[in-house]
């Protein structure tokens, strides 16, 4: 019996609206300990909700949440909330994910899209992301941008098999000690003060 392959599409559309309580713009840049920096086990959206969305996003949300936001019910629907409740349901589950959004929507999905890779990284769940240069909401990006996202469908349900070549640099990086195979928050990352130089470590000495 052959299994069909799972293809799974996150409409990031909705998600970025949905999710608007997931990103806190002083924090989207922290990598260490992002889970429960942006997403707090509570969900509370008085913590979540960042001004940036304006006074429109709370309204949203409660139409489609209930008024007082079932915060259960938002947190089993919310991609990055999804990711660190059901992590290795996901990373065993052989799911097909592709993560995509170009990075001057002015509805800042890419924002949304980057939490949800950073935490599908962290996880060690497979997936494929992209962040298009240039690429807003809507216009002439799209065509090519679906053109990519069919080809993604197109390998999902249609494997190409092993490929020889990349087996054999596999295999040789194995001999020699460079692999090591995926595991949940193998990244270490010291959060940088950009423009400040020596920030992020050592490499710079002690700042006064």
């Amino acid at each position: 019996m052959r299994c069909r392959p799972r293809i799974t599409a996150i409409p990031w559309l909705a998600a970025v609206v949905a999710g608007a309580g997931c990103l806190a713009e002083e924090s989207v840049l922290s990598h260490h300990g992002l889970a429960t920096e942006l997403v707090p086990g509570d969900a509370r959206f008085d913590v979540l909700l960042p001004p940036a969305y304006g006074p429109d996003a709370m309204g949203f949300l409660e139409r489609r949440f209930g008024q007082p936001v079932d915060t259960a019910y938002w947190r089993a629907r919310h991609p990055p909330t999804i990711v660190i409740d059901n992590a290795d349901r996901l990373r065993d589950a052989g799911l097909q994910l592709l993560v995509e959004a170009g990075d001057e929507d002015a509805n800042l999905t890419f924002l949304s899209a980057e939490l949800v890779h950073r935490l599908l990284f962290d996880a060690a769940i497979e997936h494929e992301y992209h962040l298009i240069r240039g690429a807003a909401h809507t216009g002439r990006s799209v065509p090519r941008r679906l053109d990519n996202v069919f080809g993604f469908f197109q390998r999902a349900l249609r494997p190409e098999g092993p490929d020889p070549a990349a087996q054999r640099h596999l295999a040789q990086a194995k001999r020699s000690g460079r692999y090591a195979p995926r595991v949940p928050n193998q990244l270490d990352f010291e959060t940088v003060e950009f423009g400040r130089p020596g920030s992020g470590g050592d490499a710079g000495g002690e700042q006064p």
